[in-house]
């Protein structure tokens, strides 16, 4: 009885001067230098993007390498183990450029003046878009150091803008030529091209793919505005909103995590998301709001959970790096840990007196 009553008070004492539980945040923050933007991440943490005036970079473990490509550059993907895709301008063209660590190689184009780079695989295979002789614009493959055209949905343009290791490739396509043309996202592989559809209305476009080949980007719904989507399974599903009228996904990891921007309320400005377990998020709300920073925009995102961003500080807007936050219990559930000891210690007192 004396040990009970004692188990007893210290629960309650604990109790009573517990402080409410608060939920930690979820991601510390790493500023890149600034002036950055980034687009893609891998799974060991780099980061690529352009700084300055536009220069391609690549960042890894604190370190930031101007990847030295002429004229203004810009570095849109990076593959699993490093490799580089983007584009560089020079006069009136662009050229695709692949940057393998050792040294910086140029495609060339389908034909045409211009093409950009992005996306690439492990294999070193890259996608993105180059123009024609015709000048039409078109999607491509580069692989085995050949840019080869992957053709359409049944009009003049395309644009391809991720591919997995498996060689699955999505983008975006014209399915017609009227002068108000319509888009439609798709995927590519085995040499054949299809419509992954919409949210109801006209357009969709595909910007990522993870390896289980589930992708991500924005279509249009009924109500013509922009939703983020995830699909998965054959099905389209819409992300919503963070309370505004449209949402754009850029970025998805293995777990089909996604990461993009939407809109607030009235539209009238936009923040950083993350889309997991069937909810979309505010990344902002999963980090220390005394950090001052605030996300705008998640371009990516990698298994390890790792979020490339961009964010301000103050009047300082650039790159940030999010790191996932190792959980500690709170104080509610040391708590419950404790009323289950003290429970314990009750049952065997109870027993012991019984035996006895």
């Amino acid at each position: 009885m004396f040990l009970k009553a004692n188990i007893t008070a210290l629960l309650a004492a604990l109790v009573l001067s517990a402080p409410a539980a608060r939920a930690a945040p979820l991601y510390s923050i790493t500023a890149l230098p600034a002036s950055t933007y980034a687009h893609a991440i891998n799974n060991a943490g780099q980061v690529v993007g352009e700084f300055g005036a536009g220069s391609a970079f690549s960042w890894t473990g604190g370190v930031l390498t101007d990847l030295g490509v002429a004229g203004a550059s810009s570095a849109r993907a990076v593959s699993s183990n490093g490799l580089v895709a983007g584009y560089t301008f020079s006069g009136e063209s662009s050229r695709a450029f692949l940057r393998n660590g050792s040294g910086t190689g140029f495609p060339g184009t389908l034909g045409g003046a211009s093409s950009f780079g992005l996306g690439v695989n492990a294999s070193g295979h890259m996608v993105g878009q180059a123009n024609n002789a015709a000048g039409e614009f078109r999607g491509f493959l580069y692989s085995g150091g050949e840019m080869r055209d992957i053709g359409t949905l049944g009009g003049d343009f395309a644009l391809a803008a991720g591919i997995n290791n498996a060689g699955q490739v999505v983008g975006e396509s014209s399915i017609d030529n009227e002068p108000v043309s319509t888009v439609n996202a798709f995927i590519f592989e085995n040499g054949t091209m299809r419509s992954l559809g919409t949210l109801g209305g006209r357009q969709s476009s595909a910007a990522a793919i993870n390896e289980s080949g589930q992708v991500t980007g924005y279509a249009y719904t009924e109500g013509s505005v922009e939703h983020a989507f995830l699909y998965v399974d054959g099905m389209m599903i819409d992300l919503g909103t963070l309370g505004g009228g449209r949402s754009f996904g850029y970025g998805i990891n293995a777990l089909g995590q996604v990461v993009g921007s939407s809109g607030l309320e009235g539209d009238f400005d936009t923040r950083a998301f993350l889309y997991s377990g069937g909810a979309m998020t505010d990344l902002n709300s999963l980090i220390d709001p005394a950090s001052g920073w605030v996300l705008y925009e998640a371009r990516g995102i990698n298994d390890l959970g790792q979020i490339a961003a961009f964010g301000c500080l103050g009047d300082n807007c650039q790159a940030v790096l999010l790191d996932v936050v190792p959980q500690v219990p709170e104080p509610a559930s040391m708590l419950l840990v404790l009323g289950g000891l003290g429970l314990l210690a009750l049952r065997r007192s109870s027993a012991a007196s019984r035996r006895a």
